[in-house]
This record gives C-alpha cells, sequence and structure tokens, in this order.
C-alpha cells in the first residue's frame, strides 16, 4: 500500500559540520562537540599547528635556547621544549660523562655564574653543603665573633679559636694552659 502525496525516500544531503580556518596554515578546524567556545585561545589552530605552537623557538618569550639567569643566581639552558637544565651541569656532563648519584658539581671560585670547565669540581654532596654552610654562617667574615685574629691582627690564616690564628693560637696555647698539675 502506498500513501498517496508522500515524496519517495532520497538519500539525505550529508550534513555539514560547521568550520573555521586555522590562522596558521588555513586549514578548516571543525567544530568542536560542545559548541565554540570564546577561550583564551579558542580554536584557532588545527590539530597540526596547535602541537607546535607557543612551544620552543614558537613561544612568544622565547630567546634562541640562550641561558637565562634563575631566581637563585644559576645559568639554566633551554635546549628544546620541555628540556632544560643548569649551565654548570651540562657543561660537566658534556666533557666528563653523566654526575654520578650522591655527588654535586661546585664553583670554584664561588660565582654561580662561571660556568668555565676549569672553574668546576665535581664533590660529594655532604662535602658540598658543608663548604657552603661554614660560607653562609660566616657571611664573608673571617669569624663569627671578629674581623681579625687579636694577636696579629691579619686574616692571613684560618681561625682557630678565642678570636686567635691557627699561628698565634698554637703560639699562645701553653700560657692558656693550667698550671696545675692536676689539669695537664
Amino acid at each position: 500500500m502506498s500513501k498517496v502525496g508522500r515524496k519517495p525516500d532520497l538519500p539525505r544531503p550529508e550534513r555539514q559540520i560547521p568550520t573555521k580556518p586555522c590562522r596558521r596554515c588555513g586549514a578548516p578546524i571543525p567544530r568542536p562537540e560542545g559548541g565554540w567556545t570564546r577561550g583564551r585561545h579558542g580554536y584557532k589552530l588545527c590539530s597540526a599547528c596547535g602541537a607546535v605552537a607557543n612551544k620552543g623557538p614558537n613561544h612568544p618569550k622565547w630567546k634562541g635556547g640562550q641561558p637565562q639567569l634563575t631566581y637563585d643566581g644559576y645559568m639554566r639552558l633551554y635546549h628544546s621544549p620541555g628540556r632544560r637544565e643548569l649551565e654548570h651541569r651540562y657543561v660537566w656532563e658534556k666533557a666528563h660523562g653523566p654526575i654520578p648519584e650522591g655527588y654535586h658539581v661546585h664553583h670554584r671560585n664561588g660565582v654561580k655564574t662561571d660556568n668555565r670547565l676549569e672553574n668546576l669540581q665535581l664533590i660529594f654532596g655532604h662535602t658540598h653543603v658543608d663548604a657552603h654552610a661554614k660560607a653562609i654562617a660566616l657571611n664573608g667574615r673571617w669569624s663569627r665573633d671578629r674581623l681579625a685574629c687579636i694577636d696579629c691582627h691579619t686574616t692571613d690564616h684560618p681561625h682557630k679559636a678565642r678570636g686567635l690564628c691557627v699561628p698565634c693560637y698554637n703560639r699562645v696555647l701553653p700560657a692558656l694552659k693550667c698550671p696545675r698539675p692536676c689539669c695537664n
């Protein structure tokens, strides 16, 4: 039985998905399922262009992979997108291979931006921490309480004790000992 006035079944035309052009290459970007959004970046790049957008040399703040100063005074290298490392570690590894676990690369002259190989030294972590702890505690002074030895008034020799350098302390030590036989 056929219905009168009914149109014959024709193939339905394919539904066209709205698109927008990629701002870099012009390729059509299909409308996402949730609809177009007006986000910060929106859908302005196709998937091929978006994979490299704002990464490495395409990033607006890219400075050509040059080392940049970190907040704590070291130089950081940017090799490629997502890959960065401290310059002194990179220089050491290029010359000597990987840094063993538990070891640190130390700047001999104390200048964190001087990354010449002759200024770098590989030392054990605890030794490295101890070396810096003493410098931090003294804050550039000869000893905690004195600017120089109270006997010879120089800073040529390291501080020993009681405001005296090592040679002065060794010279004065016999006089500092108790004269009673019970203490010696």
